[in-house]
């Protein structure tokens, strides 16, 4: 598993925002979900919903929880699903408003 820097600095962000905001229960949350997410995605990283292929790149998006409204956007190789997978975006479900280029990762 790599963590892309942008993926690193929206994940921060948003623990950030939980902090001002929320409950520490809602930190324990996003951690243990986050933390999970990243078990089943190592395992199976073909789970989440393609958005782009480049060869034999697939780029994907994941809903983090059914109770957490998180997205994760990661990119592995379907040739070597042992290989790494590589986290690049970690958003709230309303800031999806951005269309997803792979090319922003090269």
């Amino acid at each position: 598993m790599r963590y892309h820097k942008r993926f690193r600095g929206e994940l921060a962000a948003q623990v950030s925002w939980l902090r001002k905001h929320r409950s520490p229960c809602d930190i324990r949350r996003l951690r243990v979900a986050t933390a999970s997410f990243s078990k089943r995605i190592a395992a199976n990283p073909g789970i989440g919903y393609e958005v782009e292929r480049q060869g034999v790149a697939s780029y994907r998006v994941f809903h983090v929880s059914a109770g957490l409204p998180y997205l994760v956007w990661y990119v592995y190789g379907v040739m070597d699903l042992r290989g790494p997978v590589d986290l690049l975006m970690f958003l709230h479900v309303s800031q999806d408003r951005e269309r997803f280029d792979a090319h922003w990762f090269d």
